[in-house]
């Protein structure tokens, strides 16, 4: 087997977390701010507020200079 075919570390538990994991979490974190930019009047408004924001992240995707970054700062 020739080595450049076989690359151990791309099945490794880290690169699957980071690959796999990493979009989800950006996206509950991103679905959070909308959630209280929003100000749902309460917890039944929940579809009306996932369709906006599901909405907001096609729009962003369909364009390809989209790049997805997570900003947090830390609140004293």
């Amino acid at each position: 087997m020739a080595t450049w075919l076989y690359a151990p570390h791309a099945y490794s538990p880290l690169v699957l977390i980071v690959c796999c994991v990493a979009p989800v979490v950006y996206l509950f974190y991103e679905f959070d701010k909308f959630w209280l930019a929003e100000k749902p009047a309460d917890i039944m408004q929940f579809n009306v507020v996932k369709d906006k924001f599901v909405d907001e992240v096609s729009e962003l995707l369909r364009r390809q200079d989209t790049r997805l970054a997570l900003e947090v700062t830390a609140s004293s």
